[in-house]
Parts: C-alpha cells; structure tokens; sequence
C-alpha cells in the first residue's frame, strides 16, 4: 500500500519516471510495448487528506497514440468512477518542472574512441532533453572539476561545449558528482544527474560516501552511464546510482546507446498526470483502478491503498489562511480614517439639508425678485420671516460657496439652466451640491478602493453628475413644453374669441394645461399682474425656455398689440405652422432612432467590452496599463471615440 505523500514528496518520487530520458528505466518499456498492444504502469501517486488524488502513469504499446486525452482514461474508487478527472502529459504538467546536470568523465582513460562514444550519447542526450524544454547543464571532470555551462535549453551551446572536451589527466569522480549536485542543489523542481563514466575515484578529495550523501541530501538521483575502457570498473559506479534511486547503464556499442535512447525518447511521451478530488472518506482502504482505451485495445492496472481522507477532521484540518489585509492608503491609519468618517458625515448631512429643508415662502421670494428690480439676482440673500433656512451650516456652506471666485456671469448662466430645467434651486445651492458631491466621492473612493488614481476619477465624475444631470432635465422639459406650446395657443385662441382679454386667457392656460406650460405661464402671469408689462414677462418667459418658436410667438403678439388686428385668428395660424413643425419634428425622430441607437451602441460597446474583461480577465488587460505604448493606444483611441461621438451627433442631429 502507498503511503500519503506531499507534492515535493511525489515530485522527488517521480524522479525514476522522468529519468527514463536519462536511460535508467528505458530498457524493458520498449520490449513491453512490443509484446502488447497496450500496456498500463503505475509510476506514483499522491492522495491528500483533503481528497487531492494525483496519479502519474505511463501508457505504451503498439495501439498508444501520440496524444491521449481525458476521455481515453477512467478511474474508479471501490467501483465508483470518480468526478472531474484531469489528464495531461507529464512533460507538459506545471506541477512538474526537470533539470538535468551531466558530469562528464574527460581523465586520460576516456581518450580516443571512448571519448568520442561518451561525446555522441552526451549530445544525443542534450537534443532529447532539450526538445522537451527541458534545461540541460554540464560539469567535466579529470585532476580538476570544470562546471562548463549552467542548466539552460540551448542545444547549440550545449552541444559546442561538449564537442570541444579533450581528455586528460586522472578522475576525481566523487568531487565531479559532489559540483553535479550543487549545481542542481538551489533550483526547483525535479532535479537528476547524469554521469558518463568509465570506472573508480583515484584523485578526489572527498569520498563515495561524501558523493552519496550530497546526492540525497540534495534530492538528486544520479544515473551513471558506464563506458568500456580498459580502465572499466562498473562495481565502483554503481553505488552511486543505487543509493541515490537512480539507473545503472552500460552501452556495449554506441549503436545500442542510440537506439535505446530512440526507444526511451518515444517512451517519455506516453506518461501522464491523472489528477482529481474524492470525498470518498468513509472506508479504511480504497480499492483504485485505473484504465485507458485507445484504438480498440484496453489495458487497466489495479491496486489498494490506505484511505489518508478518514483522518481527515475538522478540528485536524489546518487553519484557513487570513484574508490579505486591503490596502486603504492613508486611511488605512485610524486617525486618517476616523477623519475621512467625519467629512463623509458632514458631507452626507450637508447634502441633505441642502435637498430636504423647508421650502415655505420661497416660492414667493423668487417672484419677488424677478417680478421687480429691488434685489438683483445672485447679490445677497433674501431673509423672509419664519426662516427660508434650517440649518445655520447649510447657509454658511451656500454663502461660501457664493462668494468664491468664479468666471464672469457664471452664476447668471447656471441659474438660467436651472430655470429652464425647472429645479426649484439657486445656482449658490447647486454649486455647493457639486462641491459636496466632489469631496465625498474623493473620500469614499480613497477609504474603499485605496487608489488615488481611482478616488479622482470618481470625484470628477460626482462633479460632473449634476450637471448632465441638468442638462438632461432641461431638455425634457424644452421638449414637452414645445409638444404642449400649439394646444395651449389653441386654448388662448379659443378664450380670446369667447371675449376674454388676453391676462384671463392666459389664466384659462394656466388651469388647463400641464406643467411645464402651466407653470411658465403662471409666472409670466405673475409678474405681468405685480406691474411688469406683459411683453416683457413673455420674452422672459421665451428666453427661460430658450425656444425660437415660442420667441416668434412673442413677437407676434407683440406686433398685433402695436398695430392691432384680430389676435385670436394669428394665434390659429402660428399654432397650426408650429402643429406642422411638430409632426415633421416627431416623424424625423423615428427615422432617425436607428441611427442613434447605433451611437448610442457604438460609444457604451468599448466601455462595456472593457469592464467584461476586467472583471473575466484583467491579467489580459494588464500590458494596456503597464506599457507606455498601452497608454499611448488608450490615449489615441479616446480621442478617436470623441472624435466620433461629435461626428456621428451631427450626422444624427436634424434641425427643423
């Protein structure tokens, strides 16, 4: 039975799997192979407690294909297959990584044809290894050690350093073996030495059993290769590959090393890694079995092991390893933090004072100062009596804001928006919500994600939302109130020839219509009923809504007013034209919905594809934001998308 392995441990145990490249266990595969068509060897096997199963084996015989895939194996556990079986070649496996050094015997005893022999192998050996990106490195030995190349996978380097060896000198094996593996000693992974060699230690400084220990000590089997030379004498070789779990090969003729090094090659291809997870915890032993079918032939192999997984309890199970502690920056420190939670309180308060508190008699104080000249727009405050305000912070945070410095006519551009867009706001209180908006983005961000980078993006975008935000709401009021402009005149039309004069018409207006329309005429009535002649309360009302028709519509009844004429019937008439223009308007929007679906898909589909592979796989994206010339593609591609949106709005934007 098999015993319960850690993955180092079965990584050092698959070394006589791997080493069959090196010859150690190539000579019986192939005459196995020939003798059946298919052929299953069990090399290892690792099982878990916590139901990890990993199985190396090695697949031969004249049905093997040159690939096998997951689907040609099964393997049961007492009778059961078992779920979510992995397979793939051992050479191709990341659990499994090889590096092999050759100690190659250069003393006065090899030269001649046994040199150039041990040559041959050792650069047969190197192309083998290395087409299998497997990383090869050389060590000569004589009177003295020579370490010639470091591990590496370049065949032509390799085989140029072992093409220029001469032979000379005495052998000091043992210190050739003891420099193999300290070369080996510091990598990771697999690791195996190979020696080429022809008999006995007369000149080192250590001992064979100094060789030995280093070898096991270091985790490196060593497979000798023994040359015949006159100075042959393989009972002091083979130690070493005895006691280091390794292989003993002795090549009568340079031709038998070839063609078994041909047949072991052919051979390294057929191993694979079968791995899965069992939860099979209850029975003491499990009785495994593994099969592979492959054109028409069937080979199984069967063995029973110790159940590791019954030991397996929670109270034995290995503490689960603590979450990596988020990098919040600076407000990572708790006073930092405590202080990012204070402006984020008073940020949060202060924006909901500025939304919810009371709006009594503000109503009136608007009209008041846009009915008559008394207070100028944007210049103090009005204080009327019960309080317009609920809370001293909201005021000072409002006055501050109002007094800092801005751009010319700032204030009087961005009240009209919000007129327009009909929010029962100042431009004093939507600037200090902007301003709030801004710091709590910056604070949150920088408190959750840690990222300065992120925390300004973020804080931009809050700056930024109100705005569209406004923007969006004064045009779907500009747009309803031009839908309702033809019924409303209509209605003034209707009025006015039932006797009533112009104010009580657009009264009748008032009551009927929906806001916006309503709303907009009660103020235009308003201030024409505080003294404000009525010509001049419609043209504030036309540049309120920022509309060239109801502008014509002014000025029409302007003209009647000032040479007369039946105002009733011009009203019929702008109303039909603006009727007309409305049902072209509306007809152009449907041919055009099309079109501006398309922007619409064309603009959010990079933005949509981008955020998709972030969250699947940002390993993917990581070179975009790593490289100058990813920055650079970001940045020309972001022009480009501007560029685009602008001239596909024009395409799609018709005016009537």
């Amino acid at each position: 039975m098999r015993s319960v392995t850690s993955r180092a441990e079965l990584r050092t145990r698959v070394l006589p799997v791997l080493l069959v490249v090196l010859l150690s266990l190539g000579l019986h595969l192939p005459a196995l192979a020939q003798a059946d068509e298919l052929s299953l060897v069990l090399r290892d096997s690792d099982f878990a407690a916590d139901g990890s199963t990993t199985m190396v084996v090695n697949v031969t015989g004249a049905a093997r294909p040159d690939v096998l895939g997951s689907d040609a194996f099964m393997v049961t556990e007492n009778g059961e297959p078992v779920p979510r079986l992995t397979v793939e070649p051992l050479l191709e496996s990341e659990e499994v990584s090889l590096t092999v050094t050759m100690a190659l015997d250069v003393s006065g005893s090899m030269a001649g044809e046994p040199l150039e022999s041990m040559k041959a192998a050792a650069i047969q050996t190197v192309e083998t290894l290395t087409a299998q990106e497997v990383s090869v490195g050389l060590i000569s030995f004589a009177t003295a050690v020579d370490v010639v190349t470091e591990p590496s996978q370049d065949a032509a380097a390799l085989t140029a350093a072992i093409q220029d060896l001469e032979a000379a000198g005495r052998t000091a094996l043992h210190d050739g073996v003891i420099a193999g593996v300290d070369q080996l000693a510091g990598l990771e992974g697999v690791k195996a030495l190979v020696v080429f060699a022809d008999g006995g230690d007369n000149e080192s400084s250590s001992t064979l059993a100094d060789a030995i220990a280093a070898a096991n000590a270091a985790e490196v089997s060593v497979t000798v290769v023994a040359f015949e030379t006159p100075d042959l004498d393989p009972e002091s070789l083979r130690p070493l590959s005895e006691e280091t779990e390794g292989g003993f090969f002795t090549p009568a003729e340079p031709v038998e090393f070839s063609e078994a090094l041909s047949e072991v090659t052919e051979d390294v291809a057929s191993q694979y890694v079968l791995s899965y997870r069992s939860d099979l915890y209850e029975p003491a032993e499990l009785d495994l079995a593994v099969t592979v079918a492959a054109a028409g032939a069937e080979a199984s192999t069967a063995f029973v092991v110790a159940n590791p997984r019954e030991a397996f309890a929670v109270g034995d199970a290995p503490a689960p390893a603590p979450a990596p502690m988020f990098d919040a920056g600076i407000f990572g420190r708790s006073g930092a933090l405590f202080a990012a939670l204070g402006i984020a309180f008073l940020a949060v308060a202060l924006v909901l004072l500025l939304l919810f508190y009371p709006r009594r008699d503000r109503e009136a104080s608007r009209t008041l100062r846009r009915g008559v000249t008394m207070v100028q727009r944007g210049e103090g405050e009005v204080r009327l009596e019960g309080g317009t305000y609920a809370s001293t912070i909201a005021q000072s945070a409002i006055g501050l804001v109002s007094r800092a410095p801005k751009p010319e006519g700032y204030d009087e551009r961005l009240q009209n928006d919000i007129d327009r867009a009909g929010w029962n706001l100042r431009a004093g209180e939507l600037t200090t919500l902007r301003v709030v908006l801004t710091l709590l983005g910056f604070v949150l961000s920088w408190w959750v994600t840690g990222s300065l980078v992120v925390s300004v993006l973020l804080a931009i975008a809050a700056a930024v939302l109100p705005r569209l935000l406004l923007n969006r709401a004064k045009s779907r009021r500009q747009a309803r109130f031009m839908a309702q402009l033809p019924d409303a005149l209509q209605l003034l039309s209707g009025t006015l020839k039932s006797g009533y004069g112009v104010l009580q018409a657009i009264d009748t207006v008032v009551k009927e219509v929906e806001d916006p329309m309503s709303s907009e005429f009660q103020r235009a009535l308003t201030e024409a009923r505080l003294g404000l002649p009525l010509e001049d309360s419609l043209g504030s009302m036309a540049d309120r809504i920022d509309s060239d028709d109801f502008r014509w519509v002014v000025v029409a009844m302007n003209i009647q007013r000032q040479v007369g004429g039946n105002l009733a019937e011009l009203l019929d008439t702008v109303a039909e034209t603006l009727r007309g223009r409305e049902q072209i308007r509306r007809q152009i929007q449907v041919l055009s919905a099309e079109g501006r679906l398309s922007a619409v898909i064309l603009f959010v589909l990079p933005f949509g594809l981008l955020g998709y592979l972030l969250i699947v796989n940002p390993e993917y994206l990581l070179p975009l934001f790593t490289n100058q010339i990813g920055w650079i593609a970001m940045i020309v591609a972001a022009v480009l998308m501007v560029l685009g949106a602008i001239w596909i709005r024009r395409l799609i934007k018709i005016e009537v």
